[in-house]
This record gives C-alpha cells, sequence and structure tokens, in this order.
C-alpha cells in the first residue's frame, strides 16, 4: 500500500523525535531524514589508519554474522544493500559509513550501538564508485564535519511532542504536497481520488449574481461535503445542501413569486479500476434523499396549497482521467442522473419533473504551478428526462458548463471559484440549472485537508499574539496559530449582543464557526440607510453569519507587513435578506509598541452597496494595557462615518477585556459600516484556547 507524501513526511518527523541527532535533507522529492550517530570528517593521512586498530563487521541480512579474522578484511568491510557496495565499519563501538566523493550519503539509524539493531537507509539518489583511499577519524561533538558538498551538524533533540510538532511546522510544502481536484465543479467527477486515510471537508455555495424575483444578494444553494479515502482504491463521501430562496423568475401562472425549497443528502463512493501515471479509471456512484417544496402557490398543479415530496434519488458516473503531461489532465465522464419524472399531492394531477438523464461531459485540468489550477467542463444530457424549465413551466435540454480556478494557499487550506450555470450541488442534482430559469452563476468553495502540510512561519511573539485577536470596528490582518480557538462575547449599553467562534485551521485561515447576535436602537433614518437598517440591523432579526479571514503576506514568514482577506456571508433571520461582507486588511508593526491598520471594506446585497475604509491602531501603554483608536471612514449615500475609542486589558496571553465608546451601529460588519445615533458603551470579553 503506497503511503502518501504528507503520511511519509509525519513518520519521519516521529522518526526524528525518537532516535537522536538528527539533519533534515531535502534531496529528490522527500524530506529524508539523516542520522548521524557521530560526526565525521576526512583524515588525509592514510598511514594513521594502519595504526589503529580497529573492529570490522560484515551483516548478512538474514544471519547478522559477525568476523574479526583480518584473512577476510575485505568481505566485512561492504555490506550489499539494494544492490549496491556500502563501506562501514566499527571503530570503539561507533558504527561509521563511507562517504563517496560525489554526493552518495549513507546513514546508520540505530537505537542503540548494537550490531544487530542496525538499519541502512539511502539519502541521496545520484552516486558514483567510492574513492578507496578515503580514511575516516572520530571528531568531537562540537567540531562539524564537511567536504565540498556536505555539512553535518548537530541538531537538538525534540524532547517533546510540542517541539516535534514546531519542528514539522518548519517544513515547507513541495509540488507533490498539492493533491489534484477530485471534481470540476459538483457536475463533474474525475478519476482522481484520495490516498488511503486522507480526507478533506468542502464547504461551498452555487449562486446567482442577483436575487431575480426575491431580491438580495441572489439565489443560493449552501452545501458541505465530505470526502474519506477508506482505502487506496475506494473513496466515500457524505454530502448535504439546501436552498430556501424563490424561483428565479416569477411564473406566468402565477400572481406572485413561487416559494420554492431543495434540501438533499446523501452518500457516494469512487472506486478505482485502473490507476496508472497516465491513465485512470473510476467508478463513482451516489444514493441521496431529495425533499422537493414548492407553494404556497405551488408550481406543480392548480391548488394553492403547499406541495411537498421526498424523493429517493442517485447518480452513477464512469470517469477516465488522461495525464497527458505533469501539469495538464483531461477527462471524460458518461454519466447518469436518477431523477423523478413528476411531483404533486394525492387529490391534484401531477406536475411535470426533470425525469432521468443519461449525459457525457468532457473536461481538463491545468495545474500553473503547484498551488493554481485552471479547469472547465461541459456536460451534455441526452435525455430522456430535462435538466431546465422557465416561467413558462416549459422543461428543456440544456449543456452544463463550469470554467474556474482553485487557489491552495497551502495543501491544507484551498479557495475555489467558478462560473456555471449549474445550480444542484449533489452528484445528482448537480446536472440540474437554476429552478425557472437558464442563467450564468457562481461557484465558491472552501476546501480543508486535515493532514495537509500547513504553511510554516516562526513562532508568534507575545506582542503579535495580542494584535491576533483582532480590533473592535476596524480589524488586524493577523489570526491565532494552527489550532487555537477564539471566543468573545459583546453587549452594549443600547442593547446590542453579539456571540463569535473562531478556530484557526491553518497558520493562514481563521474559520468563523459562528458570529451570531441581533441591533438594538438602529434607527433608520434616510431613504438607502433606512432600507439597510429595515433589512440587516433591525431590533428583532437575530444575524446569523459564518465566514473566515486567509493570511496572503506575514511578517513570519518574512514579508514587512500582514495582508489578509476577510469574506462573511448570512442573513437577518426576521427580513431573510442576506449580504456578502468583505475586507482586505493590512497590518503594519511600526514598532514593538504601535501597529497600524489600513481597512477598505464593502457589504454587497441586493439594495445598495455600503463602502467604507477603516483606520485604526493599537498602542502599547504598558505590559497589561492597550489604547485602540478607530475610524471608519463611509460612504454617506448608503452608511455613516463612524469611530470608536477602546481600552483592551490583558488579563494574561489569552484573555482580554476590551471597554469602548462608539459611534458605530455595531460590532458585526454591517454595523462598521452604519453610525448610531447616540454613543454606545459597551464591552467585548475575549478568550482564546
Amino acid at each position: 500500500m503506497k503511503l502518501s507524501i504528507t503520511k511519509t513526511r509525519t513518520i519521519h518527523l516521529i522518526i526524528l523525535s525518537l532516535i537522536g541527532n538528527a539533519t533534515l535533507a531535502n534531496e529528490g522529492d522527500f524530506w529524508k531524514p539523516m542520522t548521524i550517530r557521530s560526526p565525521y570528517r576526512i583524515e588525509s593521512n592514510p598511514e594513521k589508519r594502519k595504526n589503529e586498530s580497529t573492529q570490522k563487521y560484515q551483516i548478512d541480512k538474514t544471519k547478522k554474522k559477525r568476523s574479526t579474522s583480518k584473512e577476510n578484511i575485505k568481505q566485512r568491510k561492504t555490506l550489499k544493500q539494494d544492490n549496491k557496495q556500502i563501506d562501514y565499519e566499527f571503530r570503539n563501538n561507533i558504527p561509521f559509513v563511507k562517504e563517496e566523493k560525489n554526493k552518495k550519503v549513507y546513514s546508520l539509524t540505530t537505537r542503540t550501538r548494537k550490531k544487530s539493531n542496525i538499519k541502512w537507509s539511502t539519502v541521496s539518489t545520484q552516486y558514483n564508485k567510492a574513492d578507496e583511499s578515503v580514511n575516516w577519524k572520530v571528531v568531537t561533538s562540537t567540531e562539524q564535519a564537511s567536504n565540498k558538498k556536505i555539512i553535518v551538524k548537530e541538531r537538538a533533540i525534540p524532547s517533546t511532542m510540542q517541539e516535534s510538532d514546531t519542528l514539522y511546522g518548519l517544513i515547507k510544502p513541495q509540488k507533490e504536497d498539492f493533491g489534484t481536484p477530485l471534481r470540476i465543479g459538483p457536475t463533474f467527477p474525475t478519476a482522481n481520488q484520495l490516498e488511503w486515510g486522507d480526507s478533506n471537508l468542502k464547504v461551498y455555495t452555487l449562486s446567482t449574481f442577483s436575487g431575480g424575483e426575491a431580491g438580495g444578494t441572489g439565489n443560493q444553494n449552501y452545501a458541505f461535503r465530505l470526502d474519506y479515502g477508506l482505502t487506496s482504491d475506494l473513496q466515500l463521501s457524505g454530502f448535504y445542501s439546501v436552498a430556501d430562496d424563490p424561483l428565479y423568475s416569477k411564473l406566468k401562472s402565477n400572481t406572485s413569486s413561487t416559494p420554492n425549497y431543495w434540501e438533499s443528502y446523501g452518500a457516494a463512493f469512487k472506486y478505482s479500476i485502473l490507476k496508472t501515471d497516465a491513465l485512470r479509471f473510476s467508478f463513482t456512484g451516489s444514493v441521496e434523499s431529495w425533499n422537493v417544496k414548492s407553494g404556497n402557490p405551488n408550481m406543480f398543479n392548480s391548488s394553492d396549497n403547499e406541495v411537498s415530496n421526498k424523493n429517493l434519488v442517485g447518480s452513477i458516473a464512469i470517469p477516465l482521467s488522461w495525464q497527458l503531461s505533469q501539469d495538464f489532465q483531461l477527462s471524460f465522464t458518461p454519466g447518469v442522473s436518477f431523477l423523478p419524472s413528476d411531483q404533486g399531492e394525492k387529490d391534484f394531477r401531477d406536475g411535470e419533473f426533470y425525469g432521468t438523464n443519461y449525459y457525457f461531459g468532457t473536461g481538463f485540468i491545468w495545474k500553473a504551478n503547484s498551488n493554481l489550477s485552471f479547469l472547465s467542463s461541459v456536460s451534455y444530457p441526452i435525455g430522456p428526462g430535462n435538466n431546465n424549465f422557465d416561467s413558462s413551466l416549459v422543461f428543456s435540454r440544456v449543456p452544463i458548463y463550469n470554467f474556474g480556478i482553485n487557489w491552495d494557499i497551502n495543501p491544507r487550506i484551498g479557495i475555489e471559484g467558478m462560473l456555471t450555470n449549474s445550480f444542484g450541488a449533489t452528484p445528482a442534482t448537480g446536472i440540474l440549472t437554476i429552478p425557472s430559469e437558464d442563467k450564468l452563476g457562481y461557484y465558491a468553495g472552501f476546501r480543508y485537508t486535515p493532514w495537509g502540510i500547513d504553511s510554516p512561519q516562526r513562532p508568534f511573539s507575545p506582542r503579535e499574539k495580542s494584535l491576533a485577536n483582532g480590533g473592535l470596528t476596524v480589524n488586524t490582518a493577523l489570526v491565532p496559530p494552527r489550532g487555537d480557538t477564539q471566543v468573545w462575547v459583546n453587549a452594549d449599553n443600547e442593547g446590542n449582543v453579539f456571540g463569535y467562534i473562531g478556530h484557526s485551521l491553518s497558520n493562514v485561515f481563521q474559520l468563523d464557526v459562528i458570529n451570531i447576535g441581533s441591533f438594538n436602537d438602529v434607527s433608520s433614518r434616510g431613504e438607502s440607510r433606512g432600507v439597510l437598517v429595515d433589512r440587516y440591523t433591525n431590533d428583532v432579526g437575530l444575524n446569523t453569519r459564518v465566514g473566515g479571514k486567509f493570511v496572503i503576506f506575514s511578517p513570519l514568514r518574512n514579508s514587512p507587513i500582514w495582508t489578509a482577506t476577510r469574506i462573511s456571508a448570512g442573513r437577518n433571520q426576521d427580513s431573510r435578506q442576506g449580504y456578502l461582507f468583505t475586507e482586505l486588511i493590512n497590518t503594519w508593526e511600526i514598532s514593538d509598541k504601535l501597529a497600524i491598520n489600513f481597512v477598505p471594506k464593502f457589504a454587497w446585497n441586493g439594495y445598495s452597496t455600503p463602502k467604507g475604509l477603516g483606520l485604526g491602531a493599537n498602542l502599547q501603554l504598558s505590559k497589561r494595557f492597550q489604547l485602540i483608536p478607530e475610524y471608519n471612514l463611509v460612504d454617506n449615500k448608503n452608511g455613516d462615518s463612524n469611530g470608536t475609542l477602546a481600552i483592551r486589558w490583558l488579563f494574561n496571553d489569552d484573555i482580554t477585556l476590551d471597554l469602548y465608546a462608539s459611534s458605530a451601529a455595531g460590532l458585526q460588519d454591517m454595523g462598521q459600516l452604519i453610525g448610531s445615533d447616540s454613543t454606545r458603551l459597551g464591552m467585548r470579553f475575549n478568550i482564546n484556547y
């Protein structure tokens, strides 16, 4: 069973933590540990060697015999390993290996110095014949031994799991650590699959660029998918998706917009039939539950009732992927989606629906570099069913096309973006367009691979760790180290209450697991501002949001400043209207005492787009106190400029308390772009663990 690159490196790290002094070598395509129990150097005096008493051993893999007779000295100094001749010898129970002239290095990896426990490993892949005149001499542990190409130094032995993890975190990802996409969007599976034990989690949405009949930012279908490599040939998946926006276009038979609800969940498998360097051939299938609701009024019959049906659906596909070059892969995928041909109620006639669809697709993946891929596909439905209907409820077949980019920030974290006319988010429904229209939309996804190599960085200083707690209405570009969880609660004297949980899945990404709360007493004066307040910051609706912050540049990785982008999406649960909030965050630590933030931001929604520029600073007053002044300069047509002044009390490295006065409507996203009629006095309590 073939081990993945990541697992190989993890095993090497464990070896490093167990065996002692070690040096990491980067030879060929792998990191390999080079373990030398005693440093060595070349000695130019051949006469000295003749006068030294030495013990020489011959190691047979099966019998491991020992001999000391002088007449067998030639045989005893040679070990046959992988059909290569390796010279070795013992001096005072210290094992030595011969260093050949042209870069070939072998290491002795031993838990003890007992002869029976010696193991040999090849570190380099290129070698020439050994120079028989080379002699060896023991040197002290403080000396370094080298020739023109090779330097061996002592490395501190990791004594704890934390030290081993720190060493592992310094490994720089190589090209082989970045995987190839498993799918070209939900519509199009490729023959690529995960290795045994690997997994990844993907969260994504398919949406139109506008809200259609319902308004808002668009008709969205939200989904997540978990893939797991059960064996090297079998991959299992589980998924869920939900879309609850009305039909994009108003049906001609109805006087108002038609409520629509799709909910899907199920499981899928992919089995590798053929796997070579150039060609991969797989068989994949899914079984799904598809809950379809329409109305009131509904699209299926003349009643004014809601129609609700749970449907058992599924799909089969046989993807073939051909690796034309190291960076270009071409795929062909015939398949079938088994969907219901009608929906309805017991007492009324059934309405037409999609039906079973056979299709054929072709697509490509081009890896422009190790972490950037361009991909595209088109799938043609053949019938007998359909995959599209219009506002007149006329069903038809249209091709499904995808074109997009996958950007892997590192092998652990990836971002996906695509233009597509597909709206279904599961294997069986991926062949479908937006209900009531064939319209170009977009796919946006986030991928997390738990075993992927992370971006290496040096440890945080205490000052940098405090900056990672962020600002209040102007954010910072830092995220806590991988594995840290941040929790804060916020309240003010006007009745705003908010809470937040974030978790750093990587050194470069913090997931907003939940950002939830409610605004209170925000004035709706002004036409444009009033609409935004009524939809997003009203007194009665709970505001729920998810998102994340991606670090692009960092001084922890030798950049002069921090730069990050944060994106969040969500809705007000009373108005059921949502918006997309994004900001480009820049943080410059001018000195150990002062850091400044420069943050363009905007909130995209179906009505208007308030825009602002956040300016902030963090001044270290003493070991336990920081002063945080902030100001948001906002386009007054759609929002209000506002300011905040806060004192941060650092109880310790992990617990802080912010006390502030602010003229912003609130700390959550849209609240940073709308002003308050009165100054709000509030607190925010923050814990990291």
